[in-house]
């Protein structure tokens, strides 16, 4: 391999093995995702491999800076958000990765939304932790926060309702 094609070439055989193993323990299991992080030459690459399939929205009601001083390449899209029934006019905001959710910023810290804040676009709502990075969650609507199914601290499972907000037009 020329030093040209170096720096492109980041996946050796070890890792492709080790995608393949992962794809055949998703496909033969009843996992619904399963997260892979490696880091090779101070570089981390971060693979989630999901059974279900995304509903991909523009990348500007998603934030992957993390909250700490940590280096992230993660790359989160969030879901749309959807309204629950016909009748309800709250849309959810929906976990775009399972990890842990929290309600502040940091421990101590007051809540980022209550039920009854007014929000808008971009707002950041929670953050959950995945694989330790901090990951923001935006808000892909504006109005009222007016549920909140999340409890702060415990796991959220992929596409889990988090947040109902009362959207305002």
């Amino acid at each position: 391999m020329n030093s040209s094609n170096k720096e492109f070439y980041f996946l050796d055989e070890i890792t492709i093995n080790t995608l393949k193993v992962l794809i055949d323990i998703l496909e033969k299991s009843s996992l619904s995702s399963i997260h892979y992080e490696q880091e090779s030459n101070g570089v981390r690459y971060y693979v989630e491999l999901s059974k279900e399939p995304r509903n991909y929205l523009s990348s500007k009601n998603f934030s992957s800076t993390p909250v700490s001083d940590q280096e992230s390449f993660a790359e989160l899209i969030p879901s749309s958000p959807e309204r629950i029934s016909e009748k309800s006019s709250l849309y959810w905001v929906r976990s775009p990765l399972v990890g842990t959710a929290y309600s502040a910023s940091k421990p101590g810290a007051s809540s980022l939304v209550n039920v009854g804040d007014h929000v808008t676009v971009g707002a950041p709502l929670l953050i959950i932790e995945a694989m330790k990075v901090m990951n923001i969650i935006k808000s892909p609507v504006s109005g009222c926060v007016r549920k909140i199914s999340f409890s702060d601290g415990h796991p959220v499972e992929y596409d889990e309702p988090l947040l109902g907000i009362e959207a305002t037009a």
